[in-house]
């Protein structure tokens, strides 16, 4: 759970790593209707996800039964 979470939460690095590619971002927030502080707000959400929150959301949208073995 941590490497998946660290995975999702460094990703932004390369997402950000220009100030052409954090000016996309910002006007993308803009455009859609973020909030300004959306990337603080998603990492915390991210952080906070538990095994079970997961394992609840896994049950409510996979299924097992079309699963190519």
């Amino acid at each position: 759970m941590k490497s998946a979470k660290d995975t999702v939460l460094n990703g932004f690095i390369f997402q950000i790593d220009t100030p052409a590619k954090v000016l996309g971002r910002l006007v993308r927030y803009k455009y859609y209707g973020y909030p300004d502080d959306f990337i603080f707000q998603y990492q915390k959400a991210i952080e906070k996800v538990s095994r079970e929150d997961v394992q609840r959301v896994a049950k409510q949208y996979v299924d097992r039964r079309s699963s190519s073995s």
